[in-house]
């Protein structure tokens, strides 16, 4: 403290002439002028006006200007305060230089207010003050403002340079204010001022930015010079609106320029290429970016990642991450996120440990990162951990974090906690309803799931296609007809019946109630009907017995050119199991099975064919099926199998399903009271007898085992 005290007495000294003119004095300390002083030693900028405000006598202009200048470049709003209550009371303020550069300094620190009143005593408005104060309003956010300034200047007959167009062009980009930009052009026309390639490069960027990109590309090819600037602004603008096949378009045509690209021309391509999976492209484009020294840049390097995600390459988007050396939270959050993206929630969740090792401060998309990790691995307690870190550092309130939090506590099955959460909630939307809908349906709630959705209503929020699906499942599973009517009203009111989803989920709604009419209705009315909505009609006819106009839909669904995929053969499956269509069921399978998109049938499918040959007593057909299956047949399908032994006395295909029953589940009830109707109906009384005694003496004691069990069912 002692060495920078000397040294700002020696400046002083040195600065400072008893009549405010430019010629310094000899330095009090000659070995310790700025020329001698180590940066180590110099002083800080509170020490330089604390100086300031202790010496007598009043500094020199360029002494001054060097300090504002000091605070400008180090945005230092305090000090720029203290040097402007100091000079007010050296009565400084008003002076024509320094007051240019005290607006200037204030206005680049944020203090505008200071900025604007130091501003109206100045003695001469001239075009400098009004680029300070404009340069300020834009970088503290305020375009508007801009504006007034602009005509107030227009009205005092200021005259604007370059570089003040050149903000005003930046000030209407930030408001998106196109009208705005079309006056300037003919302002700067009519000044002969529109071939200068400041202001050039900012109409380019100001039409890129305001989504007129015929515009932009005009004031491009206008350009004398078309530097990287010039590609950088239109590039941004393409990018920004989406055209991305534009923006690579724009990179080659750069590059056989001879154009050198900047940080802003690689990212603008990097995003494009992987918005439109151009993996090739990506990979010249940033081995190019490495070739010219980029590989270090971080923004370069979190955008390299991301794309790389988007490209599903997250091979390569861990070894960039693994190669950066001044990773920050973006970047890790960029790849929790990029393998939440394609389900791998367990390498999402050892990324997000590895992230707390580092002891990066999480922020909230961190934690929405974690949460959804958390989510897909069924991670509940971590979740939790999370969510009681989230409630202490009191960001709980925030939308999206709390709707990831409730979608996370629900799917999770800690329903209590993430409807608690969700009241708490003050700015709740359509997507918090959403996600505590699905989870109370997911968890059979279906009462609650009900209740969220007149609740949701209530607050004035209109439901979407997710909530409208999750609360027709919810009327289905509970068989509330009248509820899911008044759910189709409300699909009607909002215009929601011509959206498929929500149709599909209509039709099957129906189907489930047995208002075969109904569901008729809003399938026709579907705009455009697809393979699930097919389906949906399909089972509804099936499950309601009405196979003839199963098999007629799933006709009509094949000559609209759609083709079946499993779930509607299962659904035709299910129609021909609840009627006397065996021989239809039989070929419709045959066709399933020979084509070779369907050579991984599920177990399903194998039911519902056993399920169609037992019911129409083809028992040994439907062994023989059973036998074939590259799987173990489940539970449903053996039920099924011993069911039809019953009816048609086949005792021992019935023994054969018990027996791979009890060796699923020894205490299995149904195969036993089933198998025992098996040998009533075929006049074994003795052998029921036997089996009835031992489930009897079974059910007393459990030390028999599965051999045990055989031995008397087979006696």
């Amino acid at each position: 403290m002692l060495i920078a005290a000397n040294v700002c007495a020696a400046r002083f000294q040195w600065l400072y002439t008893s009549n405010r003119n430019r010629i310094p004095l000899i330095p009090l300390y000659p070995l310790q002028t700025s020329a001698h002083i180590s940066t180590k030693n110099s002083p800080s900028l509170g020490e330089e006006i604390s100086c300031l405000e202790g010496f007598p006598r009043i500094p020199s202009v360029d002494f001054l200007i060097n300090i504002l200048q000091r605070c400008r470049k180090e945005e230092d709003g305090p000090s720029a305060n203290r040097l402007y209550s100091y000079m007010q009371q050296k009565n400084l303020h008003g002076h024509k230089a320094l007051g240019n550069y005290l607006v200037s300094a204030l206005a680049d620190c944020g203090c505008l207010i200071e900025a604007q009143q130091v501003f109206d005593t100045l003695c001469e408005q001239n075009v400098y003050s009004y680029n300070a104060l404009i340069l300020g309003h834009i970088k503290c956010g305020n375009p508007q403002h801009v504006l007034q300034l602009h005509m107030k200047m227009q009205r005092n007959g200021v005259q604007p340079t370059t570089y003040t167009y050149v903000a005003l062009l930046k000030a209407c980009s930030i408001q998106r204010d196109l009208e705005w930009g079309r006056q300037l052009q003919e302002e700067i026309a009519l000044k002969g001022l529109q071939k200068d390639s400041f202001v050039g490069n900012a109409f380019v960027g100001m039409f890129g930015k305001c989504g007129s990109l015929r515009e932009a590309q005009k004031a491009f090819d206008m350009l004398a010079v078309q530097d990287v600037v010039s590609w950088s602004a239109l590039m941004e603008g393409y990018s920004a609106h989406g055209d991305h096949d534009c923006v690579l378009d724009c990179f080659a045509r750069m590059q056989s320029q001879h154009v050198s690209p900047n940080i802003i021309t690689f990212m603008c391509t990097l995003k494009s290429c992987g918005i439109l999976k151009a993996m090739d492209s990506m990979c010249k484009v940033y081995s190019e970016a490495v070739k010219m020294g980029f590989e270090s840049d971080l923004f370069l390097g979190n955008t390299s990642i991301d794309m790389f995600c988007k490209c599903d390459k997250l091979i390569e988007a861990k070894s960039l991450f693994d190669r950066l050396t001044n990773r920050d939270r973006v970047s890790w959050n960029i790849l929790i996120a990029g393998y939440i993206e394609y389900g791998l929630g367990k390498q999402a969740l050892a990324l997000f440990k590895s992230m707390r090792l580092c002891n990066l401060l999480l922020d909230n998309v961190a934690f929405i990162c974690g949460l959804r990790a958390c989510t897909i691995t069924g991670a509940f307690r971590i979740g939790q951990g999370l969510h009681s870190e989230i409630v202490k550092r009191g960001v709980e309130g925030d939308l999206q974090l709390g709707n990831t939090l409730v979608d996370m506590l629900g799917k999770c099955g800690l329903l209590e906690d993430a409807r608690w959460v969700l009241d708490k909630l003050l700015n709740r939307n359509v997507v918090s309803w959403s996600a505590m809908v699905m989870s109370y349906v997911q968890c059979g709630f279906d009462d609650e799931a009900i209740n969220c959705f007149e609740k949701m209503q209530l607050d004035g929020l209109p439901p979407d296609s997710v909530v409208f699906t999750c609360s027709m499942k919810a009327c289905c599973n509970l068989g509330a007809v009248e509820k899911g009517q008044v759910v189709h009203n409300e699909v009607i009111k909002l215009g929601f019946e011509n959206d498929i989803h929500t149709g599909t989920t209509l039709v099957d709604m129906y189907g489930e109630f047995g208002l075969l009419a109904e569901a008729r209705v809003v399938f026709d009315v579907l705009p455009a009907r697809n393979l699930l909505s097919w389906s949906a009609l399909i089972k509804g006819y099936g499950i309601n017995h009405k196979s003839q106009m199963a098999l007629q839909c799933f006709q009509d669904m094949q000559e609209e050119g759609i083709k079946p995929d499993v779930v509607a053969y299962t659904s035709l499956l299910v129609a021909c199991s609840h009627t006397s269509f065996t021989s239809e069921g039989k070929d419709y399978f045959q066709l399933m099975v020979e084509d070779p998109e369907y050579h991984s049938q599920t177990i399903y499918h194998f039911s519902c064919i056993l399920d169609l040959l037992a019911r129409s007593g083809h028992v040994s057909e439907a062994e023989r099926v059973l036998d074939a299956m590259q799987h173990s047949p489940s539970k449903e399908m053996l039920r099924a199998l011993l069911s039809a032994c019953k009816f048609y006395g086949e005792v021992e295909m019935g023994l054969k399903c018990f027996k791979q029953l009890t060796e699923m589940d020894a205490d299995d009830a149904s195969a036993y009271a089933m198998m025992i109707d098996v040998y009533n109906s075929a006049g074994m009384y003795a052998d029921a007898d036997n089996l009835e005694t031992f489930r009897r003496l079974k059910k007393l004691t459990k030390t028999f085992d599965s051999h045990q069990l055989h031995n008397v069912a087979c006696s």
